[in-house]
């Protein structure tokens, strides 16, 4: 039912099912930058890596003429592809099957029944297909029925402070409702890219958010002090420089890095180095005409949503296509 699908189990209340060792596992988990590949386009958005969108790119960069006043977006799109080309949601998907599986890898080490909590834009109440259309697609490479545990709280955000805080805000009441769980340790993993957000300094409570472990800090600090509680943030954030020059931000998702940093996390060990590995995808070569396009905005940062203006993608908003670009947006 609809209710089921927006409601804990038991509102914030704790796993019985302890990971090996006695710790519980409390897990955060943002959608949009994390399960599928996000790519900011300044006040416009963020452009949503599929298949779909590449191929636009591609045939942009290498035959359309006139499209200087979005070239930067065009050379955007094609770099991330060729260097993040096995991340790309295939056909109206709007998760990365890759990072699925990766996601998959850190809840299987995690124990039996890790507490899965919802913390991205998905969990307001007019994403419900969305939510299940994942959790079967979850449940399909876990090997087992998943479902979320539970939300944070829906509330406007304008911003990682604003995430932060209502994860904060239900790490809390979990804390209160623990009872005799509380004994165990709890291990709090949190898995968001912010909006598409560097860790750059931004308010947060009182408290500047310079890096991961100020975040760990800061959301450790809606636990009780005696709580035995350690919090973990793998931020699924990239920036680099185009070949053209332009600067690249992305919430690029999960990470190999990420999934054996969770496991360190999750199981007490330190984890293997290991190399990220990317495939590129194909080139093609086309002309194309001018092109319509919509922005919106979700678990990207709040820009202005519905502005339409000529050239590339579709908005990630339900998944509606308009050619040639797609942007997955709430």
């Amino acid at each position: 039912s609809s209710w089921r699908i927006f409601a804990p189990r038991h509102p914030s209340a704790p796993s019985r099912n302890a990971m090996p060792g006695g710790a519980d596992t409390l897990i955060f988990l943002d959608v949009d930058g994390v399960l599928n590949f996000g790519l900011r386009d300044g006040d416009r958005g963020a452009l949503f890596l599929n298949q779909s969108n590449v191929r636009w790119a591609r045939r942009f960069r290498e035959g359309l003429q006139g499209a200087e006043d979005h070239r930067d977006t065009v050379d955007k799109m094609c770099s991330a592809a060729d260097q993040y080309g096995d991340l790309v949601c295939s056909g109206t998907s709007e998760s990365s099957e890759v990072l699925v599986r990766r996601l998959v890898h850190i809840l299987k080490a995690a124990g039996d029944r890790p507490q899965v909590v919802l913390s991205s834009s998905w969990r307001k109440p007019k994403n419900m297909n969305r939510v299940e259309r994942l959790e079967r697609e979850i449940s399909r490479h876990l090997g087992r029925e998943f479902e979320f545990d539970g939300r944070t709280d829906v509330a406007q955000e304008f911003g990682g402070a604003d995430r932060l805080r209502l994860i904060g805000d239900y790490l809390g009441r979990h804390c209160a409702l623990r009872g005799a769980a509380a004994e165990r340790p709890l291990r709090v993993l949190i898995l968001d890219d912010f909006f598409v957000g560097a860790l750059d300094g931004w308010p947060c409570g009182g408290r500047s958010m310079y890096d991961e472990r100020s975040v760990e800090a800061f959301v450790r600090l809606s636990a009780p002090a005696t709580m035995d509680v350690a919090v973990r943030l793998l931020h699924c954030y990239k920036e680099w420089v185009t070949p053209c020059g332009y600067r690249a931000q992305a919430g690029a998702g999960i990470s190999r890095q990420d999934v054996e940093r969770a496991r360190a996390f999750l199981q007490d060990a330190e984890p293997p180095p290991r190399e990220l590995s990317v495939a590129a995808m194909p080139r093609r070569r086309r002309s194309v005409g001018p092109m319509a396009v919509k922005w919106g905005s979700g678990d990207f940062s709040p820009f202005r949503s519905g502005q339409a203006m000529a050239s590339l993608v579709v908005c990630w908003t339900g998944l509606v296509s308009l050619s040639p670009f797609m942007c997955l947006h709430v």
